[in-house]
């Protein structure tokens, strides 16, 4: 998803594999695991750059992410491997109407403006209908290349494929979180090119803010 002028849609294949999603129930989130991993990760919250193994290791995790040992005793949830971290994300209070589906309008809808098809981002406008239509798609949307996780979690971007799909290279392959191997997996959006750092945080900020119908 980028501006318009930029906007390219020949690079991506047809919707079933270019965003691989279909309309159903949302899927669930992988759980966070138990090897005792210290990570390092950007400033801005960039993938981990390096990982230094514990002592006091334990089983590892299923989608990759680590624990580490906390001062009482217990443990804490790390950052799955390759994945941005959230926790290090200062959201903002953004509306879906007024913030998130201008976005869409101008770097989604070229190439899913097709309400009939199984991702749906309006077709150029902000209309009511339009944002009620996408939000159902969003929410209520399986990723048929990733059906273990939603299209859009609430409150956890980690697991949000619309999210991975904006925030990596190779959404199904950088991520320890977000792993598929269907054709389309490793797609980003938009395929001319990623969306302005401004227009990311928006979008991070309205999932890690519940995903509002505002």
């Amino acid at each position: 998803m980028v501006l318009v002028s930029a906007l390219g849609c020949g690079s991506e294949p047809d919707d079933d594999v270019g965003d691989g999603s279909s309309t159903g129930t949302g899927g669930g989130g992988s759980s966070g695991g138990a090897t005792t991993i210290a990570t390092t990760t950007g400033s801005d919250g960039s993938a981990p750059g390096s990982a230094t193994v514990d002592s006091t290791a334990g089983a590892g995790s299923s989608d990759g992410g680590d624990t580490v040992g906390s001062d009482d005793g217990g443990t804490t949830d790390a950052l799955p491997q390759g994945c941005y971290d959230y926790a290090a994300f200062a959201p903002t209070v953004v509306s879906f109407r007024a913030d998130v589906m201008p976005i869409f309008a101008s770097a989604c809808s070229s190439c899913h403006a097709d309400a009939s098809k199984s991702i749906y981002f309006g077709q150029g406008g902000t209309t009511e209908a339009e944002a009620t239509a996408v939000y159902d798609v969003l929410l209520h949307g399986v990723p048929k290349q990733a059906p273990q996780l939603a299209f859009v979690a609430p409150f956890d971007p980690l697991h949000s494929y619309m999210i991975a799909k904006i925030e990596y290279a190779d959404p199904g392959h950088t991520c320890a979180a977000v792993q598929c191997d269907e054709p389309g997996c490793e797609l980003a959006a938009p395929p001319a090119g990623p969306l302005p750092e401004a227009d990311k945080a928006t979008l991070r900020s309205w999932v890690l803010g519940g995903a509002l119908d505002d």
